[in-house]
């Protein structure tokens, strides 16, 4: 899940990928995603 949130964040076309800011979103959103560590299913290489 979060590697599809990653690539929403990166596609978003409202913002150019080189931008230095298109980092923020991509943290916020795999920080929200941390509530699913536990699930079996959930790569360390999501964590933040």
């Amino acid at each position: 899940m979060l590697d599809l949130i990653e690539q929403l964040a990166n596609d978003y076309k409202a913002m150019d990928p080189s931008d230095s800011r298109s980092a923020g979103p991509a943290y916020a959103l795999r920080v929200l995603g941390q509530s699913y560590t536990e699930h079996p299913d959930y790569q360390q290489e999501w964590r933040p």
